[in-house]
């Protein structure tokens, strides 16, 4: 699984990662890695709005609004890349995904990514931020998802 971090100063970015040992490959306006990288899922680039787009592609029927942290696999490697961003990393206990304890905050000016120490999977969980909880248990519920008891 892939995750991406939103980018607004290309070259800032681009300067940051100059680093030969991280071996960024900048491609179709991305930042990205190679397969044998242990950063290969992570991307980093501009938002994407197609000349297409329209208001209603973005109105979600679950009131979804934005996607404001994401909980993923810690790595050396990543660290290293968040620090030379100038991303700050904080250890904090306030995590509650598979009972970890201690994790690695990294504060981005949009959300929080969340480091996980122990975790096996690359991507493990993420917050959606909703406008009504009543409209997501309606999706959840016309799409066969159980309710609570």
């Amino acid at each position: 699984m892939y995750f991406g971090l939103y980018a607004p100063n290309r070259g800032a970015v681009a300067t940051k990662l100059k680093d030969p040992r991280w071996s960024v490959q900048d491609k179709d306006g991305m930042f990205s890695f190679p397969t044998t990288s242990p950063l290969h899922p992570l991307f980093l680039g501009q938002r994407n709005k197609a000349p297409t787009d329209q208001p209603e592609h973005f109105a979600h029927q679950n009131s979804a609004t934005r996607l404001s942290a994401l909980w993923v696999r810690d790595s050396p490697s990543l660290r290293q890349v968040l620090k030379g961003l100038r991303v700050p990393l904080t250890p904090t206990s306030a995590c509650g995904v598979l009972g970890v304890k201690r994790v690695i905050r990294a504060s981005l000016p949009e959300g929080d990514l969340y480091l996980l120490p122990s975790a096996t999977e690359t991507v493990v969980a993420a917050r959606v931020e909703v406008r009504s909880i009543s409209e997501v248990e309606a999706v959840l519920k016309a799409n066969g998802f159980p309710e609570n008891q």
